[in-house]
């Protein structure tokens, strides 16, 4: 593995700017394309040094989450390469809480529902992507998440967490306009 130290400290910039702003920093550590590219989806040598280097460069930053994977998991009938299975999804967040001194949060966007992740060993700590809410369609909530609101509009996407002195994470993706 290769991580050129000068394009790493031109991030550093970027991120340092963006905190100044105000900004929450979202690392997307994988795809589903390249899930298995790092010791075939294990969280092994190379994925630890990967790690370790995000964590040690970007880590103290105060704002910031790190992402798992977009669109990771066994989900696709002929997936690019081979999927992550629930133990390496989990061992990834587990890495992460074990090395991460300021204990961000470890969310995850499966491409599939995420039952497999939950549980008191789990360390995801933030928002579950999962399907979708349909105003079109009556406006059922669906596995709660939104999936679209218009400007000027707010919607639920549920009550809040148990107990209610819990943290709550939710963040918005893919965020745009959508042609009609």
């Amino acid at each position: 593995m290769h991580l050129d130290v000068s394009r790493l400290e031109q991030w550093e910039i970027v991120f340092s700017h963006a905190q100044t702003r105000g900004l929450f920093l979202h690392f997307k550590t994988q795809e589903a394309e390249n899930q298995g590219l790092l010791d075939g989806g294990e969280t092994g040598p190379q994925r630890k040094l990967y790690y370790r280097e995000l964590i040690a460069r970007f880590g103290h930053h105060l704002a910031l989450n790190w992402n798992m994977g977009e669109e990771i998991g066994p989900w696709q009938e002929k997936p690019p390469m081979p999927p992550q299975l629930t133990p390496q999804r989990l061992a990834m967040a587990e890495y992460f809480y074990q090395h991460d001194p300021y204990h961000h949060h470890v969310v995850i966007h499966n491409g599939m529902k995420f039952d497999d992740i939950l549980g008191p060993k789990a360390q995801y700590t933030g928002s579950y992507t999962v399907q979708w809410f349909d105003p079109r369609n009556g406006g059922s909530l669906v596995d709660g998440t939104v999936r679209k609101v218009n400007a000027g509009s707010s919607v639920s996407i549920g009550p809040a967490p148990n107990p209610t002195s819990s943290d709550w994470v939710a963040l918005v993706t893919r965020v745009g306009f959508e042609a009609e």
